[in-house]
């Protein structure tokens, strides 16, 4: 659906739509294997200041597309896109990577990189041994729980990129 608005788009230089994804790991015979999901299935993002015309390229695509919240476009909250800039960390194919952390011997989560170091006390659930911790965070007004990929430090000589 994303690459059928960015055809009506097609007058732009950038992209405007995407689906926002996001790495994950899986540990198969000791080693951590990489991939991407969506990060929110079922949704896609838009970069445009202009929703009215937004929905009107929508509405080019003849039926199907379908928006939520009775056929409206949602715009983010000022401090929801602002998050989500930050945890892409300027990521050009619009893919939310692992987050580097350190743990010490209990195997406590210490610190982590970038906004996920600031947002310790947003975690409510760790799966160090998964590489996975989950935040709570507000969006498009409700709390949502969000699942992150973590890395942690001496994974290095442990990781294999999948192929999916």
């Amino acid at each position: 659906m994303a690459e059928k608005l960015n055809r009506v788009y097609s007058g732009e230089s950038d992209k405007p739509c995407f689906v926002l994804s996001k790495e994950r790991s899986w540990r198969m015979g000791g080693i951590y294997h990489i991939g991407v999901e969506p990060m929110f299935p079922g949704y896609i993002f838009v970069d445009t200041d202009d929703a009215g015309e937004l929905e009107q390229k929508i509405g080019i695509l003849a039926g199907s597309a379908k928006l939520p919240l009775d056929e409206k476009a949602v715009p983010l909250e000022k401090a929801e896109e602002d998050f989500l800039k930050r945890l892409l960390r300027e990521d050009p194919q619009h893919t939310v990577r692992r987050f580097l952390v350190q743990v010490n011997e209990a195997g406590e989560l210490v610190s982590a990189e970038g906004i996920l170091g600031e947002s310790l006390g947003q975690i409510v659930r760790k799966r160090i041994r998964k590489r996975v911790v989950t935040l709570e965070i507000p969006m498009l007004g409700a709390a949502r729980r969000v699942e992150l990929a973590i890395r942690v430090k001496g994974d290095e000589n442990r990781e294999q990129v999948a192929g999916i």
